[in-house]
């Protein structure tokens, strides 16, 4: 067996590791968001005194996978085109082809991925609005500034972590799309 042989066979093996890890990334991010909700919203079994800033960091760490796991993907990618252009491997070839003309083989799993993001940080987003609402027209006792800067670092959030998941997003299929250089 030749030295390239063996390094192409550990490319194989490459794309399975970064398939799985990337699906574990998956999975962490429903828990990280399921867990700083629930002890945002107070829906933790150690008390019930609500920790609403904690809302604030379910956009950022959605970004911060959504990041991950987007390198992860085009680490797959990279490693599919090589086996497409320089093994003539059919399925890459077949699996590039349909990645080109967008029919959406492989677009669940990033749908999953960034727009679970955005329709997270929607709905933290109003969760927000509503408390900030409940403060301004409370008449029962004076809200602390600090309720109000929690509700605007959860705004804040609100809109940063989509438009870094976006910005992650974008780049990925500007680098998918890229025209290859012939010469390489």
């Amino acid at each position: 067996m030749t030295e390239t042989t063996i390094r192409e066979e550990k490319l194989a093996d490459e794309i399975i590791r970064t398939q799985k890890a990337r699906s574990s990334l998956l999975q962490w991010k429903l828990v990280i968001a399921a867990a700083l909700g629930a002890a945002g919203l107070g829906l933790t079994n150690t008390n019930n005194n609500p920790k609403i800033g904690l809302l604030a960091l379910i956009p950022l760490a959605c970004a911060y996978v959504d990041l991950l796991c987007t390198n992860l993907n085009l680490r797959i990618i990279l490693i599919g085109k090589y086996f497409a252009n320089e093994r003539k491997d059919p399925y890459e070839i077949v699996a590039r082809r349909a990645a080109t003309q967008q029919l959406g083989w492989f677009a669940l799993e990033d749908w999953a991925l960034y727009w679970s993001t955005y329709i997270t940080a929607s709905v933290i987003a109003c969760l927000a609005i509503i408390k900030l609402l409940a403060l301004y027209f409370s008449r029962h006792d004076t809200p602390s500034w600090l309720d109000f800067a929690q509700c605007y670092a959860i705004l804040f959030s609100c809109i940063i972590g989509p438009i870094l998941t976006g910005i992650t997003e974008n780049a990925a299929r500007k680098r998918i799309n890229a025209k290859e250089p012939s010469n390489v």
